[in-house]
């Protein structure tokens, strides 16, 4: 997917899906999909920095291909697929955001076959946190 959003900011991914918005974004997934992509909330950045990209940085072996150190995390990951094995469905899904995998793994140690829960070492992201996650990414669902 490539989405531009306002500002010219460009995010790519595979799948050859496109999307253009000013403030939040629309992107078109395969299979004629729409969805509304809500800008980055202002509290991301810092718990993303804080809590997901010791591992999630370009170039850390752990992090499963999954950059969470850019901007316009949700342009990025929205309809894109995990990359870890035995991991099936979106990071985020736009469609039905509560099985976004992004969320499933914050909300503490998993009992799929999708491995640990998120940051990795912890019980899952707690209050203000937690919650910054889960209304971002079913933000995405409006």
């Amino acid at each position: 997917m490539t989405a531009t959003g306002s500002g010219g900011n460009t995010a790519v991914s595979s799948g050859g899906n496109t999307g253009v918005s000013s403030g939040g974004m629309t992107a078109t997934g395969s299979g004629g999909m729409t969805a509304n992509i809500p800008a980055d909330p202002a509290c991301l950045a810092p718990l993303m920095k804080a809590q997901c990209t010791t591992c999630h940085a370009p170039g850390q072996a752990l992090s499963q291909g999954l950059d969470l150190t850019a901007a316009n995390i949700g342009s990025r990951l929205a309809g894109k697929p995990s990359t870890q094995a035995g991991c099936g469905g979106l990071l985020i899904d736009p469609t039905t955001p509560a099985n976004s995998l992004m969320l499933v793994k914050v909300k503490g140690p998993t009992s799929n076959s999708c491995g640990l829960g998120m940051p990795y070492g912890t019980n899952g992201l707690t209050g203000t946190d937690l919650q910054c996650v889960t209304d971002w990414i079913n933000s995405f669902g409006h």
